[in-house]
């Protein structure tokens, strides 16, 4: 796990100030505290001495190269802990670099096949060097054999070619942008921000999606011009010419389920998830696990803790002063830690924790990332780098791959109805019926997919889907609409439906799971996830997203994965034997912090103060609306506008 940069002359006629991608590095420090290193091509060899004496620990090295390239790399070391898998890595023969954050988890077996095919590796056993070898062995279709997280650039100077790579799920990041002939990338959009030329401006396409979704749809950022490669997808740079992002891979390999038995289902589950949780102690550093109580973390806690013979580490996070219908998880977790006998820790939260992380948070996002859960994340991270744990096991993906949202049923069951009747008459008189003031706040779902229905667009928009096309509208300034063009955020489902619907998939279950792995997974919970856990110098690894994994279960019809309308059945029936029925068949709790409490005394002068200073400057929201949020108390409202205003003040003001 480590933080990448790179400055790319696509002209081949600019030069590179060398300082610009040291910049962009040191700004990555938490994502790399272990090591740096940089790649300078033809133009820069004399700074490549200064900056070795300047830094003498950095692995700095000198390209002659037609092309002007600056590569740049902060280094977390997990795999292969010597110097010599440093990067920017290159193979045996001089001619091909990279630069990768990840981690590819089936290392050792590709090695084993190139050094069979006479392929020479000078690392001992890095998983870097693997990828620069494959890449010589298959081409770009080596991309294929990976397993594992990543996100890579691979310079072949010979053919004058860039590769990026972004990993199936979208577990690791990758930003880019074209500025005066330049192209600028990085893990993280903060380092390319770092080179002072350019622009900082919103993206009002993206801010439109994110009053939706709270994250932005790839290929955009909140930055103009800075972009996002999609989960499963590369993009080319071939002769200074850059391409469109290619997909490599889908999570829909077919449209036929598997004909296999109820329980050979089952014991496909466990022994895939026990495959992947393996797969995932592949490291040379100390390895724990989030713990929450729940069944995924649950599962993989005891997964862990069969395999290895001294406890397993685990961690779990809450707050202190329960109330208005928060609950802290702690008591479920030590049930697991008790059974399994962990090394378990805990830390308590407060709200002054909650205000000293806050600034740092926005920071550490790049852009709004308007979920809570963020805050705790790092907080249990850090608990964990505390305690000589580098590497976190996670449980995000379960809940997306085996159906375990409740309200995913009712939208199932909703569509399938009104499908089946297909009335514009019974359309029309629901909306009457769920407009009368009995009705009104109850279920108020119901509403949006009866909006989306009658304009026919999906009922189901995201799980994170927070605000309906018309809700937006009614809240932004008529400047802000015009500057929209009619733009609205169904082009981005709609943009996922096409590619679903070409599968030959039907059903609201599938394309729920479908969606949510393409557009929610990648761009907020595995971005918070990595976001949260690299600014406490931790990786992130999540088995419930292996790629094969994931393909497995999405062969598996949905009706089965909600049998006797239980979510996440498959799972409960696979695990039944490892946990116990009060983990299993408990309440599902999100991970979340308690809002109203923290929206309070100072911290609530902070936000009146940042949200209008936000919305005075850039006139996009209805004072109206910035009234209502405060008078009313509306607090998930509040934390969606704090974080862009708070965003904007750090980053764009």
């Amino acid at each position: 796990m480590c933080g990448i940069a790179g400055i790319i002359d696509l002209n081949s006629n600019h030069s590179i100030d060398p300082n610009k991608i040291v910049r962009m590095c040191d700004v990555m420090e938490h994502r790399g505290p272990d090591g740096e290193g940089f790649l300078f091509s033809s133009e820069n060899q004399n700074y490549t001495k200064e900056l070795k004496t300047e830094r003498p620990n950095a692995k700095i090295d000198y390209q002659n190269s037609n092309r002007n390239v600056c590569l740049g790399h902060r280094r977390l070391s997990i795999i292969d802990l010597s110097s010599d898998a440093a990067q920017p890595m290159s193979n045996v023969s001089n001619n091909l670099w990279i630069v990768f954050n990840g981690e590819i988890y089936n290392h050792r077996e590709i090695r084993k096949e190139l050094e069979q095919n006479g392929f020479k590796f000078k690392t001992d056993h890095s998983d870097t060097e693997v990828i620069l070898n494959a890449y010589s062995a298959w081409g770009i279709d080596s991309v294929r054999r990976l397993r594992g997280m990543f996100s890579f650039v691979l310079w072949d100077k010979n053919n004058d070619f860039f590769w990026f790579v972004r990993d199936r799920l979208g577990i690791k990041p990758l930003f880019y942008s074209v500025h005066n002939g330049l192209l600028y990338f990085a893990s993280e959009i903060k380092a390319i921000l770092a080179v002072s030329d350019i622009k900082r401006e919103i993206n009002n396409v993206a801010l439109f999606d994110y009053l939706s979704f709270t994250s932005t749809a790839p290929p955009d950022t909140m930055f103009s011009g800075i972009n996002k490669i999609a989960a499963g997808h590369m993009l080319k740079i071939v002769k200074g010419e850059v391409s469109n992002q290619i997909k490599y891979w889908d999570a829909l390999n077919s449209n036929i389920f598997v004909q296999d038995s109820e329980k050979q289902i089952i014991e496909n589950i466990y022994t895939g998830l026990k495959e992947s949780v393996n797969i995932r102690r592949e490291a040379d550093v100390n390895y724990g696990v989030l713990l929450s109580g729940g069944i995924d973390s649950s599962a993989n806690t005891a997964l862990l803790s069969s395999m290895i013979n001294s406890p397993a580490k685990s961690f779990t996070v809450g707050f202190k002063n329960n109330n208005e219908g928060y609950t802290n998880e702690f008591e479920y977790a030590r049930i697991i830690a008790d059974q399994y006998k962990t090394e378990h820790h805990e830390i308590e939260l407060d709200e002054n924790d909650f205000l000293d992380f806050f600034p740092a948070m926005i920071y550490h996002q790049d852009e709004p990332i308007a979920d809570t859960a963020n805050i705790p994340i790092y907080y249990v991270s850090k608990l964990a780098k505390q305690n000589d744990v580098t590497v976190l096991i996670g449980g995000e993906g379960s809940d997306e791959l085996l159906i375990g949202y409740e309200l995913w049923r009712f939208a199932s069951e909703f569509d399938e109805f009104f499908k089946k009747y297909d009335s514009k008459i019974l359309i029309n008189f629901a909306k009457v019926l769920l407009g009368l003031p009995y009705l009104k706040n109850k279920r108020t779902f119901y509403s949006g997919w009866l909006e989306n229905l009658s304009t026919g667009q999906q009922i189901f928009r995201g799980g994170n889907e927070v605000r309906s096309e018309s809700d937006k509208n009614s809240i932004i300034s008529n400047n802000y609409c015009q500057s929209l063009n009619g733009y609205n955020s169904n082009k981005t489902i709609n943009d996922y439906f096409a590619r679903y619907n070409s599968s030959g998939r039907k059903g609201l279950l599938d394309w729920a799971s479908y969606l949510d792995l393409n557009y929610r997974l990648p761009e907020l919970l595995l971005a918070r996830l990595d976001r949260m856990t690299m600014a406490a110098s931790v990786e992130g690894r999540v088995p419930f997203l292996d790629h094969k994994f994931v393909e497995m279960c999405m062969s598996i019809d949905p009706k089965l994965k909600l049998k006797n309308k239980t979510d996440k059945y498959l799972l409960k029936q696979a695990v039944k034997d490892i946990l116990p029925p009060e983990i299993i068949y408990r309440r599902k709790d999100g991970f979340t912090i308690p809002l109203k409490q923290l929206f309070q005394n100072d911290f609530e002068n902070y936000s009146t103060e940042v949200i209008r200073e936000f919305n005075k400057a850039t006139n996009l929201f209805d004072e109206k609306y910035i009234n209502t949020i405060f008078a009313q108390n509306l607090s998930s409202d509040k934390w969606t506008m704090l974080n862009l205003a708070a965003w904007w003040k750090k980053f764009i003001c």
